[in-house]
């Protein structure tokens, strides 16, 4: 509930600092992978109108990986993008690209290693020299040396073996592969494939070794967005601290004034040029 209402309510600052459309302005969402389940929403958007009812022409993209889609953002290819944060945070720091980071879709990673069930692969041990195929870019690669670690198994060992995203599943259960890196959520439209070829998939997924993070983000180019979203979280703080009587508590119980003040204040002065940051840091 809590996520939906920032949602609902950033959007709506961003609406309320937002000039006018004239005429529709056009936009591209680049999305991550091949459309899927949990790209519905956004195609759900175009199909009824919503964006277009806002103002907003746009057009959705398939996707070739997080990696990729922070590189077309960052080269200006398109304006929005749902992409894993690790693949905006590794190139925030190699290549300081100009691209942030506004919400995140998954409270916890779903990212995961599937294999056959006929392989005998059930964890994460032990996976020294088999082949994983991967899309450049592809997050998993990013995590996939502490997931290791944690499980023991040396990734340096690893044999990965680079297709493109439609390729992936195929490839496992034809057995070109040992193992692929999907999302969770991917696994009954891919094991229904593997069951009509007489095989089973079984998702080993990365939480399982107490790599749990923070996954998927729509990631929009500069720092106005992140400007927006201190903002908000600014006036959300100050607006409950002088309602507190009325404030939901389930919402945002006994904002602390004086811990809130200083916390705002501190993250300003020392953070002002990385408002993104200033609006997590408030936000907590």
């Amino acid at each position: 509930m809590i996520r939906r209402t920032l949602l609902a309510a950033l959007l709506g600052v961003a609406a309320f600092t937002a000039p006018p459309a004239l005429a529709q302005d056009r936009a591209l969402l680049q999305l991550d992978w091949i459309p899927t389940g949990e790209h519905a929403a956004y195609f759900a958007g175009a199909a009824r109108g919503f964006w277009r009812e806002q103002g907003i022409e746009l057009a959705l993209a398939r996707g070739y990986g997080s990696g990729d889609t922070v590189t077309k953002i960052a080269t200006g290819a398109a304006q929005f993008g749902v992409a894993d944060v690790g693949a905006v945070f590794a190139a925030r720091a190699r290549q300081n690209v100009p691209v942030q980071s506004i919400s995140a879709v998954y409270t916890h990673s779903p990212h995961s290693l599937f294999v056959l069930r006929s392989s005998g692969i059930t964890t994460f041990q032990g996976l020294e020299g088999r082949r994983i195929s991967i899309t450049p870019g592809n997050s998993h690669r990013l995590y996939f040396p502490e997931v290791a670690r944690r499980a023991g198994t040396n990734p340096d060992r690893i044999v990965w073996v680079n297709t493109d995203a439609s390729a992936m599943a195929a490839m496992l259960i034809a057995r070109r592969v040992d193992a692929s890196p999907f999302y969770s959520i991917h696994h009954f439209y891919q094991n229904r494939a593997a069951q009509r070829a007489g095989e089973e998939i079984v998702v080993l997924p990365f939480v399982q070794t107490g790599f749990a993070i923070y996954a998927t983000s729509p990631a929009p180019e500069g720092a106005v967005i992140g400007g927006i979203f201190a903002f908000f979280v600014i006036a959300r703080l100050v607006f409950f601290t002088l309602n507190k009587a009325d404030s939901d508590p389930a919402y945002f119980s006994g904002v602390p004034s004086p811990a809130g003040g200083i916390t705002t204040m501190s993250s300003l002065v020392l953070f002002h040029e990385r408002p993104l940051l200033v609006g997590f840091l408030v936000g907590i």
